[in-house]
C-alpha cells in the first residue's frame, strides 16, 4: 500500500505518515485529507516530503481527502517548510497561522458552491488615470527599474511625504498589465482601509484586501478565489497574514513602510517577521521586491549599504513641501534649571500656548501604550 506524510495543525514537529487505501488515488500534495488521530479525526495537509516508512511501525489508513483540489499548492508547502525551520517552530503551528480557520473544518469543502459574502465591491468603480510623477519621482522609478536588473529587492528610502506611493501605483499599473499579480503589503489594518479607496479608484475590480479583521467565512472565500485560474491578475492588499495567501504569477511584492515591528508575529507561533517570508515567497517565483520607508530597519538598510539590496533615494517632499523643524529639549537640563511646569518643559508650554492662542490644534505623543 502508498502511504502519504500529512501536516497536522498541532504544535507537533514531524508530520504524519499515514497509508492510503488500495481503492483510493492518492491525494495530490496540498489535499485536505481527514485522518484518525487517537480517538478523533482530525484535518491535515498532505505534504510533499518523501515518505520514509518504519516497517516495525502499524501505520493507520487516510479516512479519505475532503476536496478534488489541493488547498495548498507546492511552492506554499515549501515557504512552510522554510518557516518552520527557520523560526525553529513546528510545521503544525505554521498550518494553523496560514490557512483560515475554516479551512480546517470538515464540513467546509472546496467542491461546493460557494457562498455569497457581503465583500467589498470594487467592479462598479470607474477606473481613473494615475497622476502624473513629478521629476524626482519618475527619476526615482527609473533608478527602482535599473537596480532591479541586478537586485531581487530594492529598498526606497523616501523622506515621509515623498509620494512613496505614487511611485507604487505605477509600478502596480504596470505589473497588473503584464499580466501578473501583486502583493501589497501594509504593517497596520488601519492603513488598508486608507490605502483601499485609494487603490480601488485606479484598479477596481483587480484589488482584493485581506486582513485579520475580514471575517473567516470571507477570508476562505478569498483564499478559494485565488485558488482558481483568473483571467485578470489581482492587487492583493493585506497585513502579514496576506503572505500566507495561495499567490500565484506573482510579479511584484510591496512592502511598505518595511521598519515597522508590526511585520512581526510575536504570539502565538510561528514568530515569523511579514517582511522576511514575503522576500522569501518572491524569490520562488522570480518576482521582484520593493521595500519603501522613510527610516529603513538596521538590518534592511546594512543590506542596502552592502550591496545584498539596490538602494533609491527619494529626497525632496511631494510639491516642495518643507520638512518640519525639529527641536530636542534636555529634560534633565530643564528640572536642573526648575524650568519645568509640572511635566513640560518651558519651550513646549510656550509653543502649545502660541498655538492655541492662534486657533490652532495641538498633539502631544506618549511614549507608552495604555497605563504605565
Amino acid at each position: 500500500m502508498k502511504s502519504v506524510n500529512v501536516i497536522l495543525p498541532l504544535a507537533i514537529k514531524d508530520t504524519y505518515t499515514y497509508l492510503v487505501p488500495e481503492q483510493m488515488p492518492v491525494p495530490a500534495a496540498g489535499t485536505r485529507v481527514l485522518v484518525p488521530l487517537g480517538k478523533k479525526e482530525c484535518i491535515g495537509i498532505v505534504d510533499n516530503t518523501p515518505v520514509q516508512k518504519d516497517e516495525k511501525i502499524a501505520l493507520r489508513s487516510i479516512i479519505g481527502p475532503l476536496d478534488e483540489m489541493p488547498l495548498v499548492s507546492e511552492a506554499q508547502l515549501d515557504l512552510w517548510h522554510w518557516i518552520a525551520t527557520y523560526y525553529m517552530c513546528p510545521i503544525g503551528d505554521v498550518l494553523a497561522a496560514a490557512l483560515p480557520a475554516k479551512a480546517l473544518d470538515k464540513t467546509y469543502s472546496l467542491n461546493a458552491t460557494p457562498r455569497r459574502t457581503k465583500r467589498p465591491d470594487y467592479t462598479t468603480i470607474e477606473p481613473i488615470p494615475l497622476a502624473e510623477l513629478n521629476a524626482p519621482q519618475q527619476k526615482a522609478l527609473d533608478e527602482i527599474q535599473e537596480q532591479w536588473q541586478s537586485h531581487e529587492v530594492v529598498l526606497l528610502h523616501g523622506v515621509t511625504s515623498s509620494g512613496k506611493t505614487e511611485v507604487y501605483t505605477h509600478f502596480i499599473d504596470k505589473i497588473l498589465q503584464s499580466g501578473k499579480n501583486v502583493l501589497y503589503l501594509v504593517p497596520e489594518i488601519a492603513l488598508t482601509t486608507q490605502l483601499t479607496s485609494r487603490l480601488a479608484a485606479h484598479f477596481g475590480s483587480k484589488l482584493v484586501v485581506y486582513h485579520s479583521r475580514v471575517t473567516d467565512v470571507q477570508r476562505m472565500e478569498i483564499y478559494r478565489s485565488l485558488l482558481q485560474p483568473t483571467p485578470k491578475p489581482q492587487l492583493i492588499l493585506g497585513a502579514r497574514s496576506a503572505v500566507f495567501l495561495p499567490l500565484t504569477n506573482l510579479g511584484l511584492v510591496i512592502i511598505d513602510e518595511e521598519h515597522e515591528p508590526s511585520y512581526k508575529q510575536q504570539d502565538p507561533a510561528p514568530r515569523y517577521h511579514a517582511r522576511s517570508v514575503a522576500i522569501m515567497a518572491a524569490h520562488s517565483q522570480h518576482a521582484k521586491v520593493l521595500l519603501g520607508t522613510a527610516t529603513p530597519a538596521v538590518e534592511t538598510y546594512y543590506n542596502a549599504q552592502t550591496g545584498k539590496y539596490g538602494l533609491v533615494t527619494l529626497s525632496e517632499r511631494y510639491a516642495g513641501l518643507a520638512l518640519p523643524s525639529i527641536h530636542l529639549i534636555d529634560l534633565q537640563r530643564q528640572y536642573h534649571r526648575k524650568e519645568m511646569y509640572e511635566h513640560f518643559s518651558d519651550p513646549l508650554v510656550e509653543q502649545i500656548r502660541t498655538a492655541l492662542a492662534n486657533h490652532k490644534q495641538v498633539i502631544l505623543f506618549q511614549n507608552r501604550r495604555g497605563y504605565a
